[in-house]
């Protein structure tokens, strides 16, 4: 293994305080945020993940109130991240989300925790939904677009629909061409959108534009595109979303009432505008200031 030189310094600093006088003769002896963050850093990119993991949250411990403590948890759902360890890394980003609300570290746990679930394959969510619904109406029926037939979820999602009771009813189209999409959307009695993350919020405006009305969790890049035009239900609550469908088949002028409204909320949506809040997203990302061309 090669350990870049800054990596080694740090290291040796770390070891000439475990073996000064002072630690040795059982003085107290201070270790700074700096330290301790810096050690936790050179184990992550060394790619000792779990080493990494104890040291941040050896940071978080030494120093709770710390203004660095959101790059701290950060850093734990990144190295579980890294080291493949998929589930404790998506916990970790929903606490940083749960504690640090829209910090600088917000949109990228975001971001890693919607990667985490797909890596974990958490595609049944709809299907759990729409079987509640299923089994209150006979007529109904579930299509699933997009890539959930390929991918590391892509067994998980056969369970589901194999362990459905509506198993028949349940139609996978895989990636729909865009000319196709109004089309299937239209058809539909309404759009229903079982995610924890988008980075922005494409279906539900492809189902506004549609006139169709839209069922979506309130992931934070959806509640905000979405705003009063949908019915938005909590994250992971399969019962919720299948609360919310039934009461939208069952009710005509909710129904009509969201299709006006997500007709309007769509006008807003210009190319311009999504190219802006797309923009804005890279910023707070990377901490740059990008501009685009043209401007």
């Amino acid at each position: 293994m090669t350990t870049r030189p800054g990596v080694l310094l740090l290291l040796a600093a770390v070891l000439a305080v475990l073996t000064s006088p002072s630690w040795a003769s059982g003085k107290e002896v201070v270790v700074t945020e700096t330290v301790q963050l810096g050690l936790a850093d050179a184990f992550l990119a060394e790619g000792e993940y779990y080493r990494a993991i104890t040291e941040y949250k050896k940071f978080l411990f030494l120093f709770p109130d710390s203004g660095k403590a959101d790059y701290a948890l950060f850093g734990v759902g990144t190295a579980y991240y890294r080291g493949e360890e998929y589930e404790p890394a998506a916990r970790t980003f929903v606490a940083v989300l749960e504690k640090y609300g829209k910090g600088a570290h917000a949109a990228p746990s975001a971001y890693f925790e919607g990667v985490s679930l797909w890596k974990l394959g958490r595609f049944d969510r709809a299907e759990a939904a729409f079987d509640r619904v299923a089994s209150d109406d006979p007529g109904i029926g579930l299509v699933l677009t997009g890539p959930v037939d390929r991918g590391p979820g892509a067994e998980s999602l056969r369970r589901a629909i194999d362990a459905a009771a509506a198993r028949d009813r349940i139609r996978t189209t895989g990636v729909l061409p865009p000319p196709d999409v109004p089309a299937v959307f239209r058809g539909a009695e309404a759009v229903l959108l079982a995610t924890r993350h988008e980075g922005f919020g494409l279906p539900v405006v492809e189902a506004f534009a549609s006139g169709v009305p839209v069922v979506t969790t309130a992931a934070p890049a959806i509640a905000e595109v979405a705003g009063d035009a949908a019915l938005l239900v909590p994250v992971d609550r399969p019962e919720a979303l299948s609360e919310a469908v039934g009461r939208l088949l069952r009710d005509e002028a909710l129904a009509r009432e969201l299709r006006a409204r997500g007709l309007e909320r769509a006008s807003r949506f210009d190319e311009a505008a999504v190219a802006r809040s797309t923009l804005r997203v890279l910023e707070s990302v990377s901490g740059a200031l990008l501009v685009a061309p043209g401007a």
